[in-house]
């Protein structure tokens, strides 16, 4: 597969569900009063490469070019015309880990596990894609696909405020027209053949959260708590400590851990970095767990300081 080719891409994604479809969207940057302009096009599963060409090269190098990571059941972009879906995917932006070099979330990224079927460089960040074995109905139940899709992200540390079931990607081979003086073309950049049941992807699912916007619930991020603590570690350096514990301290608390715990936790971080406040990093701890939980910052926090 050429790493530019969206053809065997797409088709390695959807050759599963004929007579679905497509969506191939193209957008400006927003102007200066914020506004985009936007061109959709539907194409019909299996898709014509010829139509496909004929859009990017209508578009590329001017616009952005997305597609629809989930077939449509019908020409319609919203997330009610998802049926069936038959991969799951995930993102990061590079620049939510300003101090994190884009080879180390590369690497920790492939290293994953189940690996991604595909990864491709979006031109600032990364975006996953894991093949099913076989297209999985989601009709009544496009909250649990939610659920999952949201602790898939949460285990490696994505974004975990875009996971409604009509995602759009950037397209392999496209560029990335952020910055037009700088224009980057995004592209896969590893290749597996795999595909994987659904079933396995059970064990991301957040539990149904019973106040909507207030927070994950305890436990809800378990699956990337070890993959957590080693980034914390490595980012407990001077003037960042502090803000630290209080968002290990909250991230802990809603996977379940206790007071006596964090507490333990922190004070082993502490030790290795040779920090000295220990009184301070306890209050952080103590105040967590007096908190109401829907107010504990926990991973936001975190993501704003390593």
């Amino acid at each position: 597969m050429q790493p530019t080719d969206p053809i065997p891409f797409l088709d390695a994604l959807f050759k599963e569900v004929p007579g679905h479809f497509l969506e191939l969207r193209a957008y400006t940057n927003p102007d200066l009063f914020g506004h985009k302009r936007i061109h959709r096009e539907f194409i019909k599963l299996p898709a014509n490469p010829k139509r496909i060409h004929r859009f990017v090269d209508r578009h590329d190098g001017e616009w952005h070019i997305a597609f629809s990571c989930a077939p449509r059941q019908a020409p319609k972009g919203k997330e009610d015309a998802v049926g069936v879906l038959t991969n799951l995917w995930a993102e990061i932006d590079f620049k939510q880990y300003p101090n994190v070099s884009p080879q180390a979330i590369y690497d920790g990224w492939n290293g994953f596990k189940p690996q991604p079927s595909f990864l491709t460089f979006s031109g600032h960040g990364l975006h996953a894609y894991w093949l099913l074995t076989s297209p999985v109905e989601i009709h009544g139940r496009p909250e649990e696909f939610r659920r999952i899709l949201k602790g898939l992200q949460t285990a490696l540390l994505g974004d975990t405020q875009n996971y409604d079931l009509s995602r759009l990607f950037r397209l392999p081979g496209t560029y990335n027209v952020k910055d037009p003086e700088r224009l980057k073309r995004c592209r896969v950049v590893q290749v597996r053949d795999a595909r994987y049941p659904s079933t396995l992807f059970e064990r991301f699912k957040l539990p149904e959260p019973k106040r909507p916007g207030r927070g994950l619930l305890p436990g809800a991020v378990a699956p990337q708590v070890d993959r957590v603590l080693a980034l914390v570690r490595a980012s407990w350096t001077e003037g960042r400590r502090h803000r630290l514990a209080l968002g290990l301290a909250g991230y802990l608390r809603k996977s379940g851990w206790s007071e006596d715990q964090v507490k333990a936790e922190v004070e082993s971080i502490c030790s290795e970095a040779g920090d000295r406040d220990l009184d301070d990093r306890r209050d952080c701890v103590r105040d967590t767990f007096r908190c109401p939980l829907g107010r504990v910052s926990g991973i936001t926090l975190i993501s704003a300081w390593v």
